[in-house]
């Protein structure tokens, strides 16, 4: 039986390997209280001298199944991204191929939420910067030109590995190159300079760099987490952009720590604003406790303590549960932590590089992340940076995911679905008939839609003296109508001839 030796300063832990797996694995999740089951699972070390990290080879070899599941159901949902392709349904495509991977391996492992989805499937397009993943009635489509970001992740028995990739559904030119150019560069830097020994300002400034360089803007409020088991969101933190505003604490890298490290880079000005989208993804804060009002709420948050006791959950799974109601009342108490969707300005870009390392001492191990074809990316600028040039062109000294195979899609033509076609047709034959619709009702109104004042009384003069020259022609064309009697009569009149007028004789005097 192997052995691991932890030191401690009051005294030396000898632990078997086969105590670093939870006692309580094969059982379900308490329904009660989800942190008793965290603080179950998770043995503090200030505790127990104990902390499950990826020094252990059986938590790395977890660490390396959920990376290879994570990377396989991202690069399958990107391969089926198309124009006329439903948003909603590639959520559920990597969601269903997450967990159908994750319950093939580890059979050892089942109690519910104890492996699976750690992150559900978000497909955001454009200026939408993460956390898109609607309902199921959502009928929204992906379209020519649009860029796409799948972010996902999964975990085996709580050692959780996420993913994040951007795509362009044809020609990466522009904003959408420079913005693609800048996620990869800064992805890579990081990747690089996550050794032990290094600080994570040194991570920020290499992100702020390759930003810089392609004229775009890490965004706002960004924070890679340090993961652990059961926690994806950890206290140490790397920020993208730091401000005034928006500080951390600068740490230095340690030996098996676990980063998942999240790159955004936008065209725009860097800030994104939720724009009142539905939210559909939370998380329980298994740091409050309160006692709940309503039956629903109390329904719910029991499901939520049972399937999803620590990492983050799609509402898409409680639509057919009257309990979804109560998540209302769980996030005005903060029990739930939701995951707003967040914009930036319309027509910006935003592009999202996300990946897991390990840092180790012979080298860092990246746990997830593709490749990227910058071959097909045609920025307007390059990196002139030394100490940035530097950093990228120095080859990696680590170990790469298990799965790690480049996205190739297919070259997308403008309007090649029949769905766009048939909705192009559809607008067309609606305008042909709002223009006939329009050439009609001018015609039967003579009467010109606008009026000049000046020109009104010009007009009525007009109009005055056309009258009689209109009357008379009126005249000639309809005689005005006479009775019958009074015909006959003129008739009668004209044939009988005209008496002859005696002219008078002169008279004579006889005398």
């Amino acid at each position: 039986m192997a052995s691991m030796n932890i030191d401690n300063e009051d005294a030396d832990v000898v632990v078997d390997d086969f105590d670093l797996i939870p006692e309580h694995q094969d059982k379900d999740v308490p329904v009660d209280d989800s942190k008793q089951f965290v603080k179950s699972l998770v043995r503090d070390a200030d505790k127990a001298n104990v902390l499950l990290d990826a020094s252990d080879p059986q938590v790395l070899e977890k660490y390396k199944t959920a990376g290879v599941i994570a990377n396989r159901a991202l690069h399958h949902v990107l391969m089926a991204c198309k124009p006329g392709m439903k948003i909603v349904d590639l959520c559920r495509m990597g969601d269903a191929f997450m967990s159908e991977e994750c319950a093939k391996v580890h059979l050892d492992i089942k109690g519910k939420g104890q492996k699976g989805i750690c992150f559900p499937t978000c497909v955001s397009v454009n200026e939408v910067a993460g956390h898109n993943s609607p309902f199921s009635d959502d009928k929204r489509t992906l379209h020519h030109d649009d860029m796409v970001k799948v972010d996902m992740g999964a975990h085996i028995d709580g050692f959780c590995a996420v993913v994040a990739h951007t795509i362009v559904l044809g020609a990466c030119e522009g904003k959408k190159a420079n913005v693609i150019a800048a996620g990869w560069s800064a992805a890579q830097s990081a990747l690089r300079l996550l050794k032990a020994g290094h600080t994570n300002s040194q991570v920020t400034i290499a992100i702020e760099k390759s930003a810089s360089t392609f004229a775009c803007d890490p965004m706002d409020s960004v924070l890679s987490h340090e993961m652990r088991q059961y926690v994806i969101d950890h206290d140490n933190t790397i920020i993208c952009k730091q401000s005034e505003e928006r500080k951390v604490a600068e740490f230095t890298f340690a030996d098996y720590q676990v980063f998942g490290i999240d790159v955004m880079i936008t065209s725009g000005r860097g800030k994104a604003v939720d724009r009142g989208e539905r939210c559909t993804i939370y998380k329980r804060n298994v740091e409050v406790e309160y006692p709940l009002k309503m039956k629903t709420s109390r329904e719910f948050l029991k499901v939520i303590n049972k399937q999803h006791p620590t990492f983050p959950f799609t509402m898409r799974n409680f639509e057919e549960n009257r309990s979804r109601m109560g998540v209302i009342e769980c996030v005005r108490m903060n029990m739930v932590q939701p995951y707003p969707i967040l914009s930036e300005r319309q027509g910006e870009y935003v592009a999202q590089f996300k990946f897991t390392a390990i840092v180790s001492p012979k080298g860092t191990i990246q746990i997830t992340g593709l490749p990227l074809d910058m071959a097909a990316v045609h920025p307007s600028a390059q990196v002139h940076d030394s100490a940035l040039t530097d950093l990228l062109s120095a080859k990696f000294e680590g170990a790469l995911p298990g799965f790690y195979e480049v996205v190739n899609l297919p070259k997308f033509e403008p309007n090649t679905t029949s769905e766009e076609k048939s909705e192009q047709e559809k607008t067309k034959v609606n305008k042909t008939q709002k223009k006939n619709d329009n050439k009609n009702a001018n015609k039967k109104s003579n009467k010109p839609r606008y009026r000049d004042p000046k020109n009104s009384n010009k007009n009525k003069g007009k109009n005055q003296k056309n009258k009689p020259k209109q009357q008379q022609s009126n005249k000639k064309k309809n005689p005005p109508k006479t009775n019958k009697s009074n015909k006959s009569n003129a008739n009668a009149a004209q044939s009988q001839p005209r008496p002859q007028q005696q002219q008078e004789r002169p008279t004579m005097d006889l005398d």
